[in-house]
Formats: C-alpha cells, sequence, structure tokens
C-alpha cells in the first residue's frame, strides 16, 4: 500500500510539473490581436537611381508568427511589436507578397532590394532559397534573376528572427524590434551599369571660395567592350562646375574603371551656416545605343582635430549635438516617415543644436536632410558590451561597419565613424578588435575621424588610430554628480592628455510631467543636471563637446516579463509623442525663466529676510502655545509640581479649543512656510550638491505639511482614545485626562523635528503613538497619584482601543470604496 501510494504521488508531480510547463510555455505564446493594429503606411519611396526602372513592394504583406499559422494583413515597412499582442515578441516570422514582371522588363536583372530588416532573414522566390543574411540594418540586395518568372507573377517570401545569434548589434538600451522596418523594392538593371560610384572633393586651406580637387571614380559594367561616359559636377542648387567626358573599355572580367580628377572652381565649403551640397551626375552610353546613369551627392569641408577639441574648415567649432535614436512612437520604433523626420530635423534646429549622433545606421533619408539642414554627425555600430564569439563575430562586426561606410561615406554631414557605444576595452579580445576595426577604419576613409565609446570619465590607453576619448556619463542620474564630473574634466589627467574628450551621451530622466523640483524623475532636475554638465564641459581645457541623450523618450527593453507592454527611456527633450519638456522650451527659447525656477512651496513666493524671521518666531510662538498654553515653563522645569486638578477642566479644554488648536495650524503653517521660502531664496545647487541630497530634500520639506498634518491628527486622535479608556480604568472624568495631556504635553516641543525624519506614514502613526504612551504614562502616575504599572496598563489600553477604532474605520472605508 505504501508503495503504491508512493507511486501515486510521484506520477501526480510529474503531471503537475508537465501541466506547469504547459501552462509556462502557453503564457509565452504571442497571441497577436491583428485587427487591433494601427496602418502606419507613408513609406520613403526615394528611387535609389533615377535611370533605372523601381518596383516598390511597400504596403500589404501576409504575415505570421512561428513556422506556421493563419496569414494577416500587415503594412510594410512596419515592426511586428507595432500588433498588440507581440510587443515583446522575439523570434521567428514569416513574410510573403507577390509581384509581377512586366514584358517591358523583360531582358533587365532584377535585384531585390531591402532598405533594413530587424533580424536574420531568409529570402525564398518561388520557394526557391535565394539568399541568407545575418542581423543588420544596413540595406542588402540578392539578385534573383535566376528564381523569378519572367514575365509573369512570382512569390517572395522572407524568414525573418530577430533572436541574436552573433554580436548583438542592437543600440544599447533600446527594443530589439523586429520585422521589415524600411523599404523593399525590385531594381531592374541593364547588362551595361555603374556598379560602384564615388565622389568628392577637398578644398584648398584658406579662404571659403576656393578652388577644390575633386575626384569621381566608378565601377561600370560594359558588356560590349567600350562605352562612353559623361559626367558633370555642379552645386544641388545654382550654377558653375565642372564637366567631363571619358572613353571606357573593359577588362576580361567584363568591367571598366572611372577615375576622372580635376578642379571645382569656386567651391563652397559646406558648413552648418550654409550647408552647400555638389551632385555628380554620370551617364555611360555604348556604341549600340544601351545607357545607365548615376548620381551622388557631397560636399566640400574639412572636419579635423586638435588637443583642444575640433576644427570645421578650419575654424574652431564646439559640438552641441543630441542623440537621435530613430524611434519615432506609438509602437512603430525605427519606422521612418518623411514627415516624422523632418518633424524631428526641426525641433533639432529650432533648439539650437549642430551636431546629431545615430546610435545606428539611420535610413538614408535622414542622412540626407542633416546634409541640408548642415548638421554635424556621429553615425556609428550599433555595438556595445564584450566580442564573443570570437573570428566569426569579429568578421560580422567588419561586414557591418563596411557596409555602413560603403552606404555613407559620400554624405558631407558625416564626420566621425563610431565603433560602438558602452565597450569594454579593458577586455583584451574586444580592445584588439577595436583596434583593427579603427585601423580598417582609417585606410578605408582617411577623411574622416574614428572613435570608440566607452562607460565614465576615465582614460584608457586607446589605439593610435582613435581621433579623440569618448565616453558616456549620466552625472547627476545615473552617474557621478555633477560636481565631480567638472573637477574630472578640468583634471590634470584629462587636460594633459594629447586627444580631445566628447561626452558621447550626458542628461537625466524625466517623466511627461512636470514634477516636483530637484526631485530625480522631475523635468526639473532633468534640466539642472543637463545645464551642470553643460557647464561643466565648457569649463574644461580640451573638451569638445556632447551630445544630450536624447531627442526624444523611446522604447527600451521590457522590464518585469511579458505582461509589461512597453518601457518607455525617458531621457528625452521631448516626450514620445514630441511634446516638449521644460529642458528643450529653454534650450529652444520658448520657455519663461520662472518655469525652473525652485519651488519648493505650493505657494509661490519670494520673502525677504525680515519677514523669514518673523514667520519662524510665529512658528515657534504657535508651538509653545499649543504645547501647554501658558504652563510650558513650568511642564519643563517642575513637572513633580504638577498636582492633581482644581477647578472645572471644561475652561481649559475649551481655551485649547479656540485658542491653542488654532496657534498649532499656524505655527505649523508658519514653519512649512519658512522653510520653503528660505529654500526659494537659497536653492540648493545641482552643480555642487549631489542629487541624493537633493532628492532627499525636497522629499521632506514637499510634504512637511502633509507630515505635520498627520502628527497632529494622530497625537488628538490617540489622546482622545486613550484619555476615554484610561479615564473609564481609573475612574476619572475624561475631561481631565485631556486637559492632562494638553498641560504635560511641553515635551512634545522636540517632536516638531519628527516631520524631517524619511519614514513612511503609517511608520509616522507608529511613532507618534510610542510618544504619547511614553508621555502619558509618566503624567498620569505623576499627576493622579497612580502607580506606573496601573497606569501604564491603562495608557496601553487606550491605544490599544485607538488602534481597534482605527482599524475598524479603515475597513469600513475599504468595504464602501470596493
Amino acid at each position: 500500500m505504501r508503495a503504491r501510494n508512493q507511486y501515486i504521488a510521484g506520477a501526480a508531480l510529474l503531471l503537475l510539473i508537465a501541466a506547469g510547463a504547459a501552462l509556462s510555455a502557453l503564457g509565452r505564446a504571442p497571441s497577436p490581436r491583428f485587427s487591433e493594429q494601427n496602418i502606419l503606411f507613408d513609406p520613403i519611396e526615394n528611387p535609389p537611381n533615377p535611370f533605372r526602372k523601381t518596383l516598390w513592394l511597400n504596403g500589404n504583406w501576409e504575415f505570421r508568427t512561428g513556422a506556421g499559422g493563419e496569414w494577416n494583413t500587415v503594412a510594410v515597412p512596419h515592426v511586428w511589436n507595432s500588433i498588440p499582442g507581440l510587443e515583446n515578441y522575439d523570434g521567428a516570422a514569416e513574410y510573403r507578397i507577390e509581384f509581377n514582371i512586366d514584358e517591358d522588363w523583360a531582358g533587365e536583372s532584377p535585384i531585390l532590394h531591402f532598405e533594413g530588416v530587424a533580424g536574420a532573414v531568409e529570402i525564398l522566390i518561388n520557394d526557391i532559397k535565394a539568399a541568407k543574411r545575418p542581423s543588420r540594418q544596413t540595406p542588402f540586395e540578392v539578385d534573383i534573376s535566376k528564381y523569378v518568372v519572367s514575365p509573369g507573377k512570382n512569390e517572395l517570401r522572407a524568414l525573418v528572427d530577430n533572436r541574436p545569434a552573433g554580436p548583438r548589434l542592437t543600440p544599447a538600451g533600446e527594443k530589439n524590434f523586429g520585422g521589415i522596418f524600411r523599404e523593399v523594392f525590385v531594381e531592374f538593371r541593364r547588362p551595361l551599369r555603374f556598379e560602384e560610384v564615388r565622389a568628392g572633393a577637398k578644398a584648398a586651406a584658406g579662404e571659403d571660395w576656393a578652388t577644390a580637387s575633386a575626384r569621381v571614380t566608378a565601377r561600370v559594367a560594359v558588356p560590349d567592350g567600350e562605352a562612353q561616359v559623361f559626367g558633370r559636377i555642379n552645386p544641388e542648387e545654382g550654377w558653375g562646375g565642372s564637366i567631363f567626358d571619358s572613353l571606357l573599355s573593359s577588362d576580361s572580367s567584363g568591367y571598366a574603371y572611372l577615375d576622372w580628377r580635376g578642379e571645382l572652381p569656386q567651391a563652397v565649403r559646406w558648413s552648418p551656416e550654409n550647408p552647400q551640397i555638389y551632385k555628380a551626375g554620370l551617364v555611360a552610353v555604348t556604341p549600340e545605343g544601351m545607357t545607365d546613369g548615376a548620381q551622388k551627392y557631397f560636399g566640400v569641408r574639412e572636419f579635423k582635430r586638435d588637443r583642444k577639441g575640433f576644427l570645421l574648415n578650419g575654424g574652431r567649432v564646439t559640438l552641441d549635438g543630441v542623440v537621435w535614436r530613430t524611434h519615432f512612437g506609438g509602437g512603430w520604433g525605427p519606422v521612418a516617415t518623411r514627415e516624422a523626420a523632418e518633424r524631428d530635423i526641426r525641433f533639432i534646429r529650432a533648439a539650437g543644436f549642430n551636431a546629431v549622433r545615430f546610435v545606428a545606421p539611420p535610413h538614408p533619408e535622414l542622412l540626407s536632410m542633416c546634409d541640408r539642414a548642415g548638421l554635424l554627425v556621429f553615425e556609428e555600430l550599433p555595438f556595445s558590451g564584450k566580442l564573443r564569439g570570437g573570428d566569426s563575430a569579429y568578421a560580422e562586426l567588419e561586414a557591418a561597419l563596411d557596409e555602413m561606410v560603403a552606404r555613407d561615406e559620400s554624405h558631407p554631414s558625416v564626420v566621425a565613424w563610431g565603433l560602438g557605444s558602452g565597450i569594454e576595452v579593458g577586455d583584451p579580445a574586444t580592445a584588439a578588435a577595436v583596434e583593427r576595426l579603427a585601423a580598417r577604419l582609417k585606410k578605408a576613409d582617411p577623411g574622416r575621424l574614428v572613435y570608440a565609446g566607452t562607460r565614465g570619465v576615465s582614460l584608457w590607453k586607446a589605439p593610435k588610430e582613435i581621433d579623440f576619448f569618448a565616453f558616456e556619463e549620466y552625472a547627476g542620474w545615473t552617474g557621478r554628480s555633477t560636481a565631480s564630473l567638472k573637477r574630472a574634466l578640468s583634471s590634470k589627467k584629462i587636460s594633459a592628455s594629447e586627444r580631445p574628450l566628447v561626452l558621447l551621451a550626458y542628461g537625466a530622466g524625466a517623466d511627461a510631467r512636470a514634477g516636483a523640483a530637484g526631485l530625480k524623475g522631475s523635468q526639473l532636475h532633468q534640466y539642472f543636471a543637463i545645464a551642470a554638465a553643460r557647464d561643466a564641459m565648457t569649463a574644461a581645457s580640451n573638451v569638445g563637446g556632447g551630445f544630450i541623450d536624447s531627442l526624444a523618450d523611446y522604447e527600451g527593453p521590457a522590464l518585469g516579463g511579458p505582461r509589461v507592454e512597453r518601457h518607455i527611456v525617458d531621457t528625452g527633450l521631448l516626450d514620445e509623442d514630441r511634446k516638449p519638456k521644460i529642458v528643450y522650451q529653454q534650450l529652444s527659447g520658448a520657455g519663461r525663466p520662472e518655469d525652473v525656477a525652485w519651488r519648493w512651496s505650493r505657494l509661490r513666493f519670494r520673502l525677504p529676510g525680515a519677514e523669514l524671521a518673523l514667520l519662524a518666531v510665529a512658528a515657534l510662538a504657535g508651538f509653545s502655545i499649543w504645547s501647554g498654553f501658558g504652563r510650558v515653563w513650568q511642564a519643563l522645569i517642575e513637572p513633580e509640581e504638577l498636582r492633581p486638578f482644581d477647578g472645572d477642566s471644561r475652561d481649559d479644554a475649551k481655551s485649547f479649543l479656540l485658542f491653542g488648536l488654532p496657534m498649532l495650524i499656524a505655527g505649523a503653517a508658519a514653519m512649512s512656510f519658512a522653510a520653503s521660502a528660505a529654500l526659494d531664496l537659497r536653492p540648493l545647487n545641482p552643480a555642487t550638491t549631489s542629487p541624493a541630497v537633493i532628492s532627499a530634500a525636497k522629499l521632506w520639506i514637499e510634504h512637511f505639511p502633509v507630515r505635520l498634518a498627520v502628527m497632529f491628527v494622530a497625537q488628538i486622535f490617540f489622546a482622545a482614545a486613550a484619555g476615554m479608556t484610561s479615564a473609564a480604568i481609573l475612574g476619572v472624568e475624561p475631561l481631565k485626562i485631556f486637559e492632562l495631556s494638553a498641560r504635560c504635553s511641553a515635551l512634545r516641543m522636540l517632536f516638531v523635528f519628527a516631520p524631517f525624519i524619511p519614514i513612511p506614514l503609517w511608520g509616522f502613526a507608529v511613532l507618534i503613538a510610542g510618544w504619547e504612551v511614553f508621555v502619558l504614562t509618566g503624567a498620569v502616575s505623576r499627576t493622579l497619584w497612580e502607580p506606573v504599572e496601573r497606569a501604564a496598563v491603562a495608557v496601553a489600553a487606550g491605544f490599544a482601543a485607538a488602534a481597534a477604532i482605527a482599524v475598524s474605520i479603515a475597513g469600513f472605508i475599504l468595504n464602501v470604496i470596493l
């Protein structure tokens, strides 16, 4: 019997474990609600090459999660995290769409192009695997000539998985989105075609108007052996420039190479004040009449560094920038629309910023907007932490770096390439990878600076190819105090460095509400932390500038498990819906000075020193009168002289209600106002005071009136309940106990400092109860000539009754509310 029971118990336990596992798996399974999804469909459909035919595939695609299931309609570009129920889904998903190749496009090579996919992706054309690509945010293309029916109908399927398999190329602190989040198109290319085109110019030193040496290179597929290339370089808006032509002959591989060098007279240098853009247009023609074209935009500028900072076109420039995380709110994350991007550009320029840092390669149209807005751009790989995975992981970083540079090198706004941020360079393998990548960058693009971001202001032994030190430092928020940041930036160790320093990210979190002045998480605390960091950078000798993190609030990794749909990181100058916060209003000049004043009281006032002194005297007088109304000194100096009552205690009770209690309230208000006005006159400076002190002071002062009210109400309540019960036990009139409590409460003057104790209100009430037991026990035993033990029992019984009454009232209120 015993053995059978053991078997039954074991089987039941296994069933319980299996049921728990099944329920857990069921709880993790996504349950998307496609009927509730918001459709955001405004893709940026700029043809990459206007000389070629383009078939856009943006729009309605079919979508499903996992390896099977029901197909549903979604609008691409999108991220699946915008679908209710899939906010935090990490895993595989499948997309499919049908497209037609017309007869007009027969004979041309269809090239499938994805501007950006969040996750690793496998491409299938008509159920044939055409390509597989690891997770990167840069564009890629696939020649699908061998897999399509031309002309005819074709099916494209994309299997996307956003679970990291190699080095995690997602910006640190941001959500791991999944899906096809940028545009998709098919470009049709002729046998004669431009494969790679580069254009640039370097101005001579000296005046703004000077002759620049220009260079245009191209690799051209020439199927018939020869092609004539005609080129023109001219300002994007305006006249002038250079015209050239060249006869090209292909080599044995079928390619010809153009390398034109010439002059660009009266070249205007690109700068934030005058963002002049040039365009290089190329057209190739064969003797048989085949044609193709290409165009490239570039600028003429020089960005260098010295030990003190940075030089743009020979003039000193200080970076005053903002981190632009391409997160556009509403759950859409990095899905960019032209309207949203242009709106953000307006916000950046209105705040007076001259620089932008992208923590991952952005939409190419965003960089074009920065070119035309005159914004200096830091663009970096979304890599942080340690390099794990050995040679294969390094190869993945190298490939991502090459793709970023190849796509964006012609943009004049891009002045520095970043290898990542928050990199743990103390790890030998990571430090070696940084050195190799930096050397590769300097060789591929010697005209730009290179950096590798770390955490904290502390110099490390960087490779020679790193042009400046770059750190993330959230002083006054999660890092050091703003005062210590100022000392660190002005230290001899940093000022003696031969390379300048840049704060890649600084700032503080603040929710969408204005909040309380100085308290962590408030907009005012964010303002003062940012202002103090900017002052610290200005005071340093070789800090080239910094970037506030970030332009707008953005979505971070889910905290608290799958039940938490969205976690918003509130370090933005704007909230997620682009509503300006206090610090942005001040930077843009739209705010008022009083919006950033220290307001410690709900009543806005300014008091001179004389009125402060009068308030303090009134407060002390009020507490003195309340504590004993005329008998304070006797209670303090000669408590043993207190004798049993003589006369009618009703007169004392009336005098307390009519005179003592109003003075009690007046004293509390006076003390609260005095403290608030004093801090208004002499506010705590976040540049010299740690945020912990500011937060603690704000916590105590802001809640001071509330804590006083709790103290007084609790004392009166406990005194009444204890008086009634004690009077019944001791056989005296209750009013005598009340009067006794008033007469013997002089020691309560010491208790006026209790509201400054940082404890919760329920602990406050317990503290008051303990104090009252101490005071009343001694008072009853001395005045009524009762033994201490009997008096203690009476007072304890009174407080037990008070507690019972409080619990009963609370229970009644809860029952009524619920």
